[in-house]
């Protein structure tokens, strides 16, 4: 099983893929955003594969295409997400990962 964290932004999304036990997968750090690009990531890990995203900028059509594409996809209230994910150092590998690790638990 693996899960992993995309964190969106307008021109490239971060990326962090764990495996069931938290271990780190792979990571990109800004993969162009693009639905090829995309899966080809995702498509490099053992299957099932969840994938949690945060509900900010233009995530709608991804989720849409990634349900389409017949992956359980969680959406993180952005928010909840910034109060939950206060930290001194915040960057997009850290939000990547701590994404990939909400639906583990």
């Amino acid at each position: 099983m693996t899960f992993v964290g995309l964190d969106l932004h307008k021109r490239y999304i971060t990326a962090c893929a764990l495996d069931a036990g938290g271990a780190i997968l792979g990571e990109v750090r800004r993969m162009p955003v693009s639905l090829e690009a995309l899966g080809d990531f995702l498509a490099s890990f053992p299957a099932p594969v969840t994938i949690a995203v945060e509900a900010t900028l233009y995530w709608q059509w991804l989720h849409d295409q990634l349900e389409s594409a017949e992956y359980a996809v969680h959406v993180a209230d952005a928010r909840q997400v910034k109060l939950i994910w206060q930290a001194r150092s915040k960057t997009d590998p850290i939000d990547a990962r701590k994404l990939a690790e909400s639906p583990r638990c």
